[in-house]
């Protein structure tokens, strides 16, 4: 399981930029920047994002394999 991956494909997936999904979460860009550079999230943080998505974190997960 790649986190990094993860997030990568599914903004592309699901047609976000960074800067979309942080004014969506209501977070600066740093924010997603700072996830996708470290490759670890927390367990709230992830289902946040998720639900943004718009997509299971298990579906969320699968992208980075």
């Amino acid at each position: 399981m790649n986190l990094r991956k993860s997030m990568l494909v599914a903004l592309a997936m699901r047609g976000h930029t960074q800067q979309s999904l942080s004014l969506k979460l209501g977070h600066a860009e740093s924010y997603i920047n700072v996830i996708i550079r470290r490759g670890d999230i927390q367990l709230t943080k992830l289902l946040t994002i998720c639900e943004a998505l718009e997509m299971t974190v298990s579906d969320f997960l699968k992208m980075g394999e």
